[in-house]
């Protein structure tokens, strides 16, 4: 039986974040046609056979905190990542099970991980990249009011410049776009890339009708302690809410995630927002099939391709910016990409006059339906 190894320092189960679902379920479903996958994840050693979770090892190990991890991108001139996951036990857990020679193939998520990798790796080694690091550091560093934030995601940004430019030649990259792709090889033009785009869940049930008149109920899903989140949250909060909660009468916002920030807690709290903190899988379909459509309010681009696809397989309109252009593709009416209150007020109205039927809805899942992880899986599968 072939053994791929997977290297996943940031991986919690059950997975909510995007990086982790990618990983999880790439891991369940590449573990077929006798494939047996090992995953060390942030505190356990997982293993999968036949698409099953067959065995959990705990570990002594844990990841470092945000502040802890950003102080020491700045005293060590590193990326925010690798002190963020790779600590000295997990390290040492990694060095390992690459020791084994047991491995055909080592799959690596995140830049960072990959600079365990030996020079005289025999192995092939992919790694997902997960987002345009250069892009999504920059991004930060301009969005962020706090100085220090600004010096970690340079020298982020700096840090994985450098190792790719060393580096790259030893591996092949995996990116969720061709965007993302475009991105790297703007900064490091002959690196060996392929895309792999991430993946949803596509339910087995139709979605139901939202009848006419049907008040508006919006769904924000996603980790709530990440940055980019906190700020799509807030931007939400001050440029659409007060346009959107005068216009439409009784409509309501639940917020989904893991692990809220205070700023999260008072935000929803002050707005009459509903929170759903940590909620299980069936918790989260649950409140998906009391929305009417989900909110994609992000202030910058950055990574949201997942909430995208969520939305889109539970037969849900998407309410996004534009800077969510680079899916535009993806999306179709009822849904809206606009930078306008005002737009959004007006589509909205419709879509609670109109209602949206069965067959519509259908629609908006078969737009996700090619991106399911089963057909994702098969593409990391090849790439092995």
């Amino acid at each position: 039986m072939m053994q791929v190894l997977i290297l996943a320092p940031h991986l919690l189960l059950p997975p909510r974040n995007g990086a982790d679902l990618l990983v999880e379920r790439n891991a369940r479903y590449i573990a077929t046609n006798s494939i047996r996958v090992t995953v060390l994840a942030a505190s356990e050693r997982l293993t999968y056979i036949e698409e099953e979770l067959v065995d959990r090892e705990r570990l002594s190990m844990t990841m470092r905190s945000r502040t802890w991890a950003g102080l020491r991108s700045i005293l060590f001139r590193s990326n925010f990542f690798r002190e963020k996951f790779l600590t000295r036990p997990w390290v040492a857990a990694a060095k390992r099970e690459l020791a084994s020679d047991r491995y055909s193939a080592i799959l690596c998520s995140y830049i960072v991980t990959a600079s365990l990798i030996g020079g005289d790796e025999p192995r092939p080694v992919a790694v997902w990249t997960h987002n345009d690091e250069f892009k999504w550091f920059g991004t930060l560093a301009e969005a962020s009011r706090n100085p220090l934030q600004k010096i970690v995601a340079r020298m982020s940004s700096n840090w994985t410049r450098e190792f790719l430019e060393r580096s790259h030649s030893r591996f092949l990259f995996v990116h969720v776009t061709n965007a993302d792709l475009v991105g790297f090889h703007q900064v490091v033009p002959d690196m060996n890339s392929v895309v792999q785009p991430i993946g949803t869940d596509i339910p087995n049930e139709d979605p139901a009708v939202i009848s006419p008149g049907t008040p508006a109920t919006f769904i924000f899903v996603g980790s709530l302690g990440v940055t980019m989140n906190v700020d799509a949250l807030v931007h939400f909060a001050s440029t659409f809410w007060p346009t959107l909660n005068k216009s439409c009468m009784g409509c309501n916002v639940l917020v989904v995630g893991s692990r809220p920030s205070e700023r999260i807690r008072s935000l929803c709290e002050s707005n009459s927002w509903s929170l759903h903190a940590d909620v299980s899988d069936a918790e989260l379909e649950k409140l998906y099939q009391r929305a009417t459509c989900a909110i994609l309010p992000f202030p910058y681009a950055t990574g949201a391709k997942l909430k995208l696809l969520g939305a889109l397989a539970h037969g849900l309109p998407v309410f996004a910016t534009t800077a969510l252009c680079a899916q535009s593709d993806m999306m179709a009416e009822p849904c809206v990409m606009s930078d306008s209150p005002d737009e959004w007020v007006q589509a909205m109205s419709k879509l609670m006059a109109d209602g949206l039927s069965v067959e519509s809805r259908n629609a908006l899942v078969d737009r996700a339906r090619p991106y399911s992880w089963n057909n994702v899986a098969l593409m990391g599968y090849m790439n092995i």
